[in-house]
């Protein structure tokens, strides 16, 4: 949650023309930290050897893909928010001033 919350604010920070760098680095960090320990953990319930590990060890196969999902559409919007970088208010027709 808290890597998918620095995901979005490094959006946000890259659309006004701001450095994102301060929040890209520990989404990456975050990221790769928890995936890293629920891989861990579902290879713990694979070994187990008992229905329940088995099911368990499924569900963190389901996180893990769907952290891999994320990480891969987040890399795909931070790219094209940096390089279509629009003012907020030129991007949403009731900010505009006509």
């Amino acid at each position: 949650m808290a890597a998918l919350a620095l995901v979005v604010v490094s959006a946000y920070l890259i659309g006004v023309k701001k450095p994102a760098v301060y929040t890209v680095i520990p989404a990456i960090f975050m990221l790769i930290t928890t995936m890293g320990a629920l891989i861990y953990q579902m290879i713990g319930f694979f070994g187990s050897g008992t229905a329940q590990g088995y099911l368990l060890g499924a569900v963190s196969l389901m996180l893990v893909t769907l952290a891999i999902y994320i990480a891969f559409e987040a890399k795909d919007i931070l790219l094209f928010m940096k390089s279509n970088r629009h003012e907020i208010s030129d991007s949403h027709p009731a900010w505009s001033e006509n």
